[in-house]
């Protein structure tokens, strides 16, 4: 059967099945005889029949359900070992198109031990550069999506990655690096290897060159993300800081790209959500008159970001840092963005702005806490409190707006429980 194939004709029949219409494609017969190929053809023919094979998987999801149907991909799998790297890396490259399909698909080619045999063909000697960089895409295909894969999916493929981020013959914008810098991102995303990241990161050097990716446009996102991850674990905060992140963040907040921004704030959040040693070193950075344009002029996602990290930081700050914060437009920042917040009905973004504002006139006493309240009535937060006092809040907030009225008005805090301090506003004029 498969030496009178003709496989000239293979490009001619791809041409036909860019219809959407699977039962062109189940009529001809064509994906059973393309299977067949592909096990008992000629070296030839297998290898033209896993290409037409893989492009069919790139089409529609019916395609490459029907793909699946049809028990390719237990071949593909199969084909991994083969000693031919070219027919492996094209069966490779099916499976990266099946597993990039859906979290279903990527799940259903986990469970058929995809894992080891990828594993495999990662330490085999003499690997083309292609080969490589399809390693490193497929994996990032086996771990992205939500919910993530099964932990037992991920931890085997640490290993291979450390390889991978460790070649040195591809220049630094090669697409491998981007390609298993994201890999990384989304194994971090389990919350139990983090650590395991981290420190192989740091033991065989590489933590030093994940910092040099920042500097290419290329890896920048996903290297960014990747430290992003790693700073969710506050024994690892110390380590990244001296690596000096903060000046990276400081620069990163000025990029013309939205989502460098968030995420630079996303790793400010991290860092400040840790131990309260850290937030001197975020104050140090400068970064926070940035942070504060950020609350007022973002788009909604960048606001969320720069508040939380502006609420995260209030929270843990000592006196003196909040009167430092206060000393550099605090008070106008948060009175420009209090109408966005009234109007806005997330819950998260309400959460943020008022545990700031509670931080501001709770942690700072006496002379500081009076010299404070006299920097909030200079940007007009008598306008800006009557609007809170008359604004819809839940409970929470609420005791909050009263307890911060109370402080702001009287300069001292209250003795008295919120439920009866709007009793003794009530001879305040505004």
């Amino acid at each position: 059967m498969g030496d009178q194939v003709d496989i000239s004709q293979f490009p001619k029949i791809l041409t036909n099945m860019g219809s959407t219409n699977e039962e062109v494609l189940m009529l001809s017969g064509l994906i059973p005889r393309l299977h067949y190929l592909l096990q008992f053809g000629t070296p030839k023919q297998a290898f033209e029949s896993s290409w037409a094979l893989t492009n069919i998987a790139s089409g529609t999801t019916e395609h490459t359900n029907f793909i699946v149907e049809n028990g390719i991909v237990h071949t593909f799998i199969v084909l991994l070992n083969s000693p031919d790297l070219e027919l492996a890396e094209q069966c490779l490259w099916g499976i990266g198109n099946i597993s990039g399909d859906s979290v279903q698909m990527r799940d259903f080619v986990l469970s058929l031990n995809v894992t080891d045999a990828i594993v495999q063909l990662s330490q085999k000697s003499c690997q083309p550069d292609t080969l490589i960089r399809n390693i490193a895409w497929t994996i990032g295909n086996l771990l992205r999506g939500k919910p993530h894969p099964d932990i037992k999916y991920a931890k085997p493929f640490l290993p291979v990655l450390h390889r991978l981020i460790k070649v040195e013959h591809l220049p630094i914008t090669d697409e491998l690096f981007r390609e298993t810098l994201y890999s990384f991102y989304y194994a971090a995303e389990h919350s139990e290897i983090i650590k395991e990241i981290f420190f192989e990161f740091r033991n065989n050097g590489t933590l030093e060159k994940l910092f040099r990716f920042l500097d290419n446009r290329t890896t920048k996102l996903p290297s960014l993300r990747v430290l992003c991850s790693l700073l969710v674990g506050s024994t690892l905060v110390a380590a990244i800081l001296d690596c000096n992140i903060l000046d990276y963040l400081l620069v990163f907040l000025g990029d013309e790209r939205e989502i460098i921004v968030k995420e630079s704030l996303c790793a400010l959040y991290n860092i400040t959500s840790t131990y309260k040693n850290y937030v001197q070193r975020v104050i140090d950075s400068k970064v926070f008159q940035k942070v504060f344009n950020f609350c007022v002029l973002g788009s909604h996602k960048i606001r969320y970001e720069a508040l939380y990290v502006v609420g995260n930081t209030l929270t843990k700050a000592t006196p003196q840092q909040v009167e430092y914060l206060v000393s550099i437009d605090l008070a106008k920042f948060l009175g420009v963005l209090l109408d966005y917040v009234i109007q806005n009905e997330d819950i998260y973004i309400h959460k943020a702005y008022f545990l700031s504002l509670k931080a501001v006139f709770t942690k700072p006493e006496g002379d500081q806490l009076v010299q404070i309240c006299d920097n909030f009535q200079t940007h007009g937060w008598n306008v800006h409190f009557k609007k809170l006092l008359n604004a819809k809040a839940d409970d929470y907030c609420s005791d909050i707006i009263k307890e911060t009225f109370y402080i702001y008005t009287e300069g001292h805090k209250p003795t008295i429980s919120s439920d009866n301090i709007i009793v003794g506003l009530s001879n305040f004029q505004i």
